[in-house]
């Protein structure tokens, strides 16, 4: 007598239960994440800004648990500070760390003007890199401290996203330069801000140019002076 072949249980199941099985599980710490590093880079949270776990929670219609997860990582990337008593805030850097964040910037920020320089003749490359550049110029102008650090941000976003590159994304994310431009900006001397814009202008003609050798050097150049600038504003005043 043939034996009777067991039917699969899952075919037994509705259609609405199989497709729930076979969902992808909702990352809430990554959203989470996500949530706080877009409000870092508007400027909603700023350095030293308590961060409240239950009104994110509310917020975003979570638990509070992946919210806490999440500003757990934060704080190991080095973004959010965490008190014993499960408060927690943005941290505030200190020169030091600035100026660390610069030395890898030097290099990943000429990285990536070398490759834009070598894209730039695609498409509408070059128009994305002269919108991201006068957006600087305009917050200057206009004598906006914040909406300068933003449109900074603004032209790493631009330049990183015509590499088409995903590492090249990957590793600005990972350096976090939403937070820590905006704290650079704050205590950049102004005697030397005017000759800060004008590097910019280096840097945009240095990549239209489609020299990707120059347009590297020239944004080197520009996170040393950076850098240089800080050390020697500071070092004197201590």
């Amino acid at each position: 007598m043939p034996t009777k072949t067991p039917r699969d249980s899952s075919s037994l199941r509705s259609p609405s239960a199989q497709s729930q099985q076979l969902s992808p599980p909702v990352d809430r710490v990554g959203s989470v994440i996500e949530f706080i590093i877009a409000r870092i880079r508007t400027g909603e949270y700023v350095q030293g800004q308590q961060i409240v776990a239950r009104t994110i929670a509310n917020t975003l219609g979570i638990s509070v648990a992946p919210v806490r997860e999440a500003l757990h990582r934060l704080s190991g990337e080095g973004i959010i500070e965490l008190h014993s008593n499960r408060s927690a805030r943005v941290r505030q850097l200190s020169l030091e760390e600035i100026l660390n964040a610069l030395e890898v910037w030097e290099v990943h920020g000429a990285l990536m003007a070398r490759l834009v320089a070598e894209r730039i003749k695609i498409r509408d490359n070059a128009d994305r890199v002269r919108a991201a550049t006068k957006k600087i110029h305009q917050a200057r102008k206009a004598d906006d401290l914040k909406a300068y650090s933003y449109a900074v941000i603004a032209l790493q976003e631009t330049l990183t996203a015509i590499t088409e590159n995903p590492y090249v994304e990957a590793v600005r994310k990972q350096l976090h330069t939403e937070f820590w431009t905006p704290q650079l900006a704050s205590i950049f001397p102004a005697e030397h801000r005017d000759e800060y814009l004008a590097n910019f202008d280096k840097i945009e003609s240095a990549i239209l140019s489609g020299d990707p050798v120059r347009a590297a050097r020239t944004y080197a150049h520009h996170s040393r002076w950076v850098a240089d600038r800080l050390r020697d504003t500071y070092s004197s005043s201590r």
